[in-house]
């Protein structure tokens, strides 16, 4: 009773069937313009939402671009501080990080 049979298109104003997607006299979408790309499933949408970022590398750490610049840091360290200080080698960023010695 209240439903609209037709849809007049936005831009030649010809009158089209409400299951048309494109005009039938100047080829217009009548509704929203279908998405691009591939579809995809709810079961990967649903794996994206569950899946880990992959872990970084802090940015407050001091990064050394070289172990031998991270071992005189190390000792500059221990003079003024006496901190005992380790160095290792950063996996993620692929540089040297300093960090508490635990003996």
């Amino acid at each position: 009773m209240g439903e609209e049979t037709n849809i007049t298109c936005r831009v030649c104003d010809a009158v089209n069937s409400i299951f048309r997607m494109k005009c039938s006299e100047c080829d217009q979408y009548l509704g929203k313009a279908p998405k691009k790309g591939q579809p995809r499933s709810k079961q990967s949408k649903g794996r994206d939402k569950y899946k880990r970022k992959p872990p970084e590398c802090n940015g407050n750490k001091t990064k050394y671009n070289s172990r031998w610049n991270a071992e005189q840091a190390r000792k500059r360290i221990y003079g003024a501080k006496n901190a005992s200080l380790r160095v290792y080698n950063c996996k993620l960023c692929r540089a040297f990080h300093l960090t508490k010695y635990r003996g």
